[in-house]
């Protein structure tokens, strides 16, 4: 197969090799749009430059963008990555800092690095998501670039405290007399469900709890998925009086079940879940919940970055961040 040569990329945007160089190099007087247009027709060549030329050459940059894997077609609305997209605007809208954001989209297998490296915008990044194989294997191609993960196992990393929001949320529960209780929880290949999975199977038992756990797998539709799980156990004879969910949208499935079947929330049945508290807080009643503390782990992630940035290791590698949980109208006490 043939290599892409900047000669290739020069040829197809109708320029020079020098000009085509200058762009994406980010050096020299190139228009940003005839930029924009050579880096686009770069992208979809499949150019790849002597990455470890690129870096040695660059002068120092202390940039820092954000990369997101996800589907393109969940990105929008998402409660797991639009909070912290929205609070990486804010704070580099307070320093000072030109925003660099990509979107690694897990249905392009094409993409070999990410652009907003391997065109110098930026000299660190902070990740979210699991990223796709090639874009780990550039990673561990190069290992001294800064990247610190959100969420994710990594050498660097700041993860929320999952299993904590659970043991709030079970004593929460507890502490209103609740004492037959089910958990909708998963997938449970990606890690902070399986670390709400462990906290419920560890502190049930030591509450004295009945509690059930059902795996919500199919992520994509996962309203209709915790729909029918929902409807199904509350016409069973062992109904819980309360139900927490992993997520908004196995939540939001929860509350149609139960409007269904005529029942009212608090009074018939408590929900409790985990997610953005924007999502938590437009549902009717608004739903008692924990979030992450997106504004901790974004000025953490960029705190710690900063440090390998400047050559410097951070004084922890691996931080965690306490969920914040909010009380509000879907629960009842019922002792």
């Amino acid at each position: 197969m043939h290599k892409v040569t900047l000669k290739d990329i020069a040829k197809a945007a109708g320029t020079t090799i020098a000009t085509a160089s200058a762009a994406l190099n980010n050096t020299g007087r190139v228009s940003e749009e005839k930029k924009s247009a050579i880096l686009n027709i770069a992208d979809k060549m499949g150019y790849q430059p002597s990455m470890a030329g690129q870096l040695l050459k660059r002068k120092k940059n202390t940039e820092i963008g954000l990369i997101i894997s996800e589907k393109a077609s969940m990105l929008e609305g998402s409660g797991m990555h639009m909070p912290l997209l929205t609070e990486f605007l804010r704070y580099c809208g307070k320093i000072g800092s030109n925003p660099a954001i990509e979107l690694l989209d897990l249905d392009d297998t094409s993409k070999n690095a990410p652009s907003i490296i391997s065109t110098g915008f930026v000299g660190g990044v902070i990740c979210q998501g699991c990223m796709p194989l090639k874009i780990q294997e550039w990673f561990k191609s190069y290992p001294n670039f800064p990247m610190l993960a959100v969420e994710e196992n990594s050498r660097f990393s700041v993860s929320t405290d999952f299993e904590g929001g659970v043991d709030k949320s079970i004593e929460y529960l507890a502490a209103r007399g609740h004492r037959n209780i089910a958990f909708l929880c998963g997938p449970f290949i990606f890690p902070p469900h399986y670390e709400m999975k462990k906290s419920v199977e560890k502190l049930s038992p030591v509450l004295g709890l009945s509690a059930k756990i059902f795996e919500i797998v199919n992520s994509p539709r996962t309203v209709p998925e915790s729909y029918r799980t929902v409807h199904e156990l509350l016409k069973s004879n062992e109904r819980p009086t309360a139900i927490f969910c992993n997520t908004m949208t196995s939540l939001q499935g929860a509350y149609l079940a139960a409007y269904d079947l005529g029942m009212r929330i608090p009074d018939d049945l408590s929900l409790i879940g985990a997610g953005a508290a924007y999502d938590a807080e437009n549902l009717f009643p608004q739903a008692t919940a924990f979030h992450r503390d997106c504004r901790t782990i974004v000025g953490k992630s960029i705190a710690m970055l900063q440090s390998l940035v400047n050559g410097k290791l951070p004084t922890e590698a691996k931080l965690r961040i306490p969920p914040i949980f909010t009380e509000r109208a879907s629960v009842k006490q019922i002792l």
